[in-house]
Parts: structure tokens; C-alpha cells; sequence
């Protein structure tokens, strides 16, 4: 399961877009690392179910008739039979159940990683936007402008006053 990190992890702050970029590269690692121990998992867990159930396949085929119930000793033993007994048995049951919550797991973090690296492609289109100066001026009228605005206008000349600072540091 995803954990709480991840919606904070997502979350862009344009506000602090110089940090988010930085921040960027160890999120896709981080996120990666996980995605790929949840991959291992699943195609353990997957390796094991199958195992087992060609295993249980091998027990069934070889005394079919201790498996069945009473009402059943008369029935044709098809493949599809087998297949049923398999899926009856407690050891099969248990693993596939575990099985599933390792295979939703996965899909989480397959997400998961996907919504990573779109973050990172939508810091881009905002460092463009931002460099355009999109976030410079509000679009509300302003009598209707919030405290909100006001903290977002310092933050862009926080920001502003930051990158002249390296600038100036990096000539």
C-alpha cells in the first residue's frame, strides 16, 4: 500500500519551484526503489501460486478420489475438475489470497511511479510558465484578492531574489 508520503510527495508547491526540481531526482529514486521491490514481490508471489498449484495439480491427479466428496465420486475427471479441487484447496486459497494484496500493491506503486515522473514533467511546464512570468500578476481583480495572493507575490520574489543570488554567485 501507497503511504501518506506519496500525496506530499506529489504534491507541487509553485511557490517553491527551485526546491521541487531539486527535490525531483530523489523522488523518482525513491519511488523507483519501491516500485521495483513491489515487482519482485509480485512475480515471487506469482512463481509461488503457480508452483503450488501445479504441485496440488501433480497430489490431486495422482488419488483424484480423496478428494472428492461423496456426491461427487461419480463425476467425469476433466481438467476443469482438477482445476476446481486445486482452487478447494486451504494452502491455495490462503497463498492467492496473498497473491492479490501483493498484486494491488504493485498496482499502487506502478501509479505511483507514473505519477513521479508526470510530476517532474509538469515542474517543467511550470518553470516555463514561471519564467514567462505567468505567476507574477494575478488574474483576480484587485478588490477580491486574498491573503493567499499576497503570500504567493513574496513567495515569487523570494524566489526571484534567490535565483539573482546564484547568479550572482555562479559569475
Amino acid at each position: 500500500m501507497i503511504d501518506s508520503t506519496f500525496e506530499q510527495d506529489v504534491r507541487i508547491d509553485r511557490n517553491f519551484l527551485e526546491e521541487e526540481n531539486e527535490k525531483q531526482p530523489m523522488l523518482v529514486k525513491k519511488w523507483g526503489d519501491r516500485y521495483v521491490q513491489a515487482e519482485h514481490e509480485y512475480d515471487k508471489k506469482k512463481d509461488q501460486l503457480l508452483l503450488l498449484e501445479e504441485t496440488l495439480g501433480l497430489q490431486i491427479r495422482s488419488c483424484v478420489k480423496e478428494y472428492l466428496s461423496q456426491e461427487e465420486m461419480d463425476i467425469k475427471i476433466t481438467e476443469a475438475v482438477i482445476a476446481a479441487l486445486i482452487h478447494r484447496q486451504g494452502s491455495y486459497e490462503k497463498l492467492r489470497e496473498e497473491f492479490f494484496i501483493v498484486k494491488k500493491n504493485f498496482g499502487y506503486l506502478t501509479e505511483a511511479k507514473a505519477s513521479i515522473i508526470q510530476k517532474g514533467f509538469s515542474l517543467n511546464q511550470m518553470g516555463t510558465l514561471f519564467v514567462a512570468g505567468y505567476f507574477t500578476t494575478s488574474s483576480r481583480v484587485p478588490q477580491t484578492r486574498t491573503a493567499a495572493d499576497r503570500k504567493t507575490e513574496e513567495h515569487v520574489d523570494q524566489l526571484n531574489e534567490r535565483i539573482t543570488r546564484r547568479r550572482q554567485k555562479n559569475d
